[in-house]
């Protein structure tokens, strides 16, 4: 039994670039009881009067100390990247270190790392329904989430370093 909230968490800066907007989309069409979405990051300007739309259901800290992360994403449950264009995702291998399955746009860098139902899901750009789809079923299956994030911290741990990464893209 779980004795605090599902979290969902996005470690990111607020950019349109970065699809802020999709998750919340998605958290907004899921309404999911004793639930979460939390983002850690620095708000773009011209994201303001977006996120103020959204206001009361999402969660923000503007900035937490790099030596601090682990504690936030060890106290959440999956962590997304709806990004539109993105370089790579160090975040997500980061999250899945922690043990977050995650799910990430195919735009972003960190979804290479992910074996698909396994460590997490690859999730088309702009699409809030299939980012919703994924967050619902990791909320409703919860051996399903224990079993993934399980996954993804022994994947983190064979090692998911920037030498890797760069051997893979060569």
């Amino acid at each position: 039994s779980q004795d605090r909230k599902f979290r969902v968490i996005c470690v990111a800066q607020i950019h349109s670039r970065k699809g802020h907007v999709y998750l919340l989309e998605a958290w907004k069409q899921l309404k999911l009881p004793d639930a979460e979405l939390l983002f850690i990051g620095r708000i773009a300007p011209n994201m303001k009067p977006v996120l103020a739309r959204y206001e009361g259901s999402f969660t923000h800290i503007p900035h937490v100390p790099h030596t601090s992360l682990r504690h936030y994403y060890g106290s959440s449950d999956v962590f997304a990247l709806a990004s539109i264009e993105d370089g790579f995702g160090y975040v997500c291998a980061e999250a899945m270190g922690c043990g977050l399955p995650v799910i990430a746009t195919e735009n972003t860098g960190g979804s290479e790392l992910l074996e698909e139902g396994v460590t997490g899901f690859k999730v088309p750009i702009r699409s809030p329904e299939a980012i919703a789809e994924r967050i619902n079923l990791l909320y409703r299956d919860r051996q399903k989430l224990k079993a993934m994030s399980e996954a993804a911290r022994s994947k983190a741990a064979q090692g998911m370093g920037w030498d890797i990464y760069a051997e893979r893209l060569c």
